[in-house]
């Protein structure tokens, strides 16, 4: 009687993806065997599986056959919302398989962040442990809590309208043992990052090749973070 002696089954990684295959071998019977899958396709693996139900007619020397069947079960996919609360921006996310990373626009990859970024449409990627991801959309109207934020941290940004390829100069009138600083498009794209340790003076972002337009520079420090435009004019 024919089975299957040897069996390696590999699940779609993701939802709705293709990935998956199915390889396996006779026995039982009279070899040489043949396999003949649903679709046409021969032999003893077949690749490029999503969820779905499929049959293999495995056949031996003689002509004794045996069908056999293989259910592909579909990975949850992710889902996640974000909730965007005063300062605050918080996502909940069921579904994939934890744990996940998250990278916000600031470069953070907590699953909330404060005071970071500005009034605005963005797009965050969520990755899960399988590799899957998905892309939320999340719309903050007014993300700073504070009126004067450079005053705040005791920060000086000049000049905010660069003409040519002039350099953004972020000066830091206090110590500080580190500072990101991320130029971020209005699209939610960093197009300009840079991190110092130990800065006390003047930090220097080069905008040479940048397009023209409206930016917006986010500055994080170990006192807080800030975000403020930029304008470019060539």
């Amino acid at each position: 009687m024919l089975y299957v002696a040897d069996l390696d089954v590999q699940m779609p990684i993701c939802n709705e993806e293709n990935n998956g295959a199915i390889t396996l071998g006779a026995g039982g019977g009279t070899a040489p065997y043949t396999y003949l899958w649903t679709g046409g396709t021969t032999g003893d693996t077949k690749s490029g599986l999503g969820s779905s139900i499929y049959y293999v007619t495995i056949t031996d020397a003689t002509g004794s056959t045996a069908k056999v069947r293989f259910t592909l079960p579909q990975p949850d996919a992710i889902e996640a919302s974000a909730e965007v609360t005063g300062n605050t921006v918080a996502v909940t996310i069921a579904g994939g398989l934890p744990p996940y990373t998250f990278n916000w626009v600031t470069g953070t990859n907590q699953e909330s962040i404060q005071n970071s970024i500005p009034a605005g449409t963005y797009s965050m990627l969520i990755t899960d442990a399988a590799g899957c991801t998905m892309t939320l959309d999340y719309v903050v109207t007014s993300i700073l809590s504070v009126a004067n934020p450079n005053q705040a941290l005791d920060i000086s940004v000049y000049p905010t309208i660069l003409y040519g390829n002039a350099d953004l100069n972020i000066q830091l009138k206090r110590p500080t043992d580190k500072v990101q600083l991320s130029l971020i498009s209005l699209s939610g794209q960093i197009v300009s990052r840079q991190t110092a340790t130990d800065a006390t003076s003047t930090l220097h972002i080069p905008t040479e090749g940048l397009p023209a337009g409206m930016y917006w520079l986010n500055i994080q420090t170990s006192q807080g973070s800030n975000t403020q435009k930029i304008a470019i004019v060539r």
